[in-house]
């Protein structure tokens, strides 16, 4: 079983995918922006100082349980 957590850069109109094992948790959520982070945005925004992050997806879905 395969998990998917993606990360799309508005800004960059480029997305990331990361696939692992583990289930909806928050701790591969954040896993993988942080994994997104030290390949591909930290090159890309040098300047940031802040992160934001969003998600509407999945068990953190807006329309969940409806």
């Amino acid at each position: 079983k395969v998990a998917p957590y993606g990360v799309y850069d508005i800004a960059g109109n480029e997305g990331f995918i990361n696939l692992g094992i583990s289930s909806d948790t928050a701790r591969f959520a954040v896993n993988s922006v942080r994994q997104w982070w030290y390949e591909m945005g930290m090159a890309r925004y040098p300047a940031a100082s802040k992160l934001y992050t969003a998600d509407g997806g999945m068990s953190n879905g807006s329309r969940h349980g409806r």
